[in-house]
């Protein structure tokens, strides 16, 4: 704990910290407030809940990649500033939406804002963090994300009635003002290959440009540690997404009562920063990544399969021993989740940093869009119970193959 304590003292992470904090919060927040308002004040549907999801999902999964050349152009505080001014524009402009479908052409542009913003933060992490400090930097940035996940929407859930739901949009321009805030206070970090593009000549920019996005994709194909860990990942993202959105109906079958789904989302919520605290605490996993990534996997793959059991009756729990389940379940998950993002830091050039996080992130977000729709469909010719046990299963059996046969170089601690 004390590593982190001490980069959280460096003055330039610092204020990279505390805009992640409040950028972190005010996008919960948003996310919450735009749930109720198309649920509840317009009375929305399915269809236009999934129109939303696919808006908010695909900038990162198509435009992302694609726009990841000029995030490794562009100096990057400027970059990331200009990003969080213009998403505090669109916040400010929910507040004033007048309908479902400038709602969506808002959020479209919003999440091709976050799939600009995303690569150019791993970017600066990569230029102020030194190397013997990036699992602390990549630990904290997972416990910004998962204690957002659970405090912001139960923070805004329990404004919403109290303010009305389209201030809790003012709410979050005020924390998108305080992120530009310190993003504008950080160094100005000038990268080799900002110069030598600035000075290029007109000619042939289109054979330029697909060259330079070709690089993030080579360089992925070709570092055996980097693509095994995003492939684990992906996979593994998607499986775990195939029944994301059937857990309330395996507490129903289980039989644990309406008041258990929400201890067993918590207990989730929990065991990932439980799990995110203490990769970044341990260095152990260090001299082998890929190891603790895959064996995390598995044991959270056996975990799923384990439920899916359950609803078998092949044996039983009470609800507090499910409740530990699914609560060392979400550290697993968190705890491979770290070791990825170092991998991501450590195996990628700094002049790459843009491009090659961006393929990552769109394959990630590729798994939870299309994950739950693949997990319904299953549902419905296996039971809820046989999803569980089919995504536990392939998750363990893949991270198994990894642990067993993959072994990418290791690294030094």
């Amino acid at each position: 704990m004390s590593s982190i304590v001490v980069l959280l003292k460096t003055p330039a992470f610092r204020k990279l910290f505390l805009a992640d904090v409040f950028a972190n919060f005010g996008n919960w927040f948003d996310f919450t407030a735009l749930m109720v308002l198309i649920a509840y004040e317009w009375k929305m549907g399915a269809g236009m809940l999934a129109a939303f999801a696919i808006a908010q999902g695909a900038p990162m999964i198509v435009l992302g990649p694609l726009l990841s050349v000029w995030v490794d152009r562009l100096p990057l505080r400027n970059l990331m500033t200009a990003c969080m001014v213009l998403r505090l524009l669109i916040s400010v402009a929910f507040f004033f939406v007048p309908n479902f479908y400038i709602l969506i052409v808002l959020v479209f542009l919003r999440c091709t804002l976050a799939s600009i913003h995303f690569p150019a933060r791993q970017a600066v992490i990569r230029q102020l963090v030194p190397a013997d400090q990036v699992q602390e930097a990549v630990s904290l940035g997972q416990i910004i994300l998962y204690t957002s996940q659970i405090v912001a929407p139960a923070l805004g859930g329990a404004l919403i009635p109290v303010i009305g739901v389209r201030n809790i949009f003012l709410l979050e321009s005020v924390m998108l003002l305080l992120s530009t805030v310190f993003l504008a206070m950080l160094p100005n970090i000038l990268r080799a290959n900002e110069s030598k593009n600035s000075s290029a000549s007109g000619q042939n920019k289109t054979a330029q440009y697909f060259k330079e996005l070709s690089e993030g994709l080579s360089h992925i194909r070709s570092n055996s540690m980097l693509f095994t860990s995003i492939i684990l990942l992906s996979v593994g993202m998607l499986l775990v997404v195939l029944y994301d959105g059937l857990l309330v109906l395996w507490v129903k079958e289980m039989g644990l009562g309406e008041s258990r789904y929400g201890t067993i989302v918590s207990a989730l919520g929990l065991g990932s920063i439980v799990g995110a605290v203490l990769a970044g605490i341990w260095k152990g996993w260090l001299k082998a990544p890929m190891r603790i990534m895959s064996f995390t996997a598995l044991l959270a793959g056996l975990l799923s399969a384990a439920a899916g059991f359950g609803t078998w009756h092949l044996f039983s729990l009470s609800w507090v021993g499910w409740t530990v389940v699914f609560l060392l379940f979400g550290a697993f998950g968190a705890a491979a989740s770290i070791p990825y993002s170092y991998i991501l830091q450590t195996e990628t050039p700094q002049h790459l940093m843009g491009r090659v996080s961006s393929v990552s992130s769109s394959s990630l977000n590729a798994a939870t869009i299309f994950g739950p729709g693949i997990g319904a469909f299953l549902a419905g010719y296996w039971g809820i119970g046989g999803v569980f046990v089919f995504s536990g299963s392939l998750l363990t059996l893949l991270a198994l193959l990894i642990f067993l046969f993959i072994n990418p170089r290791p690294k030094q601690a």
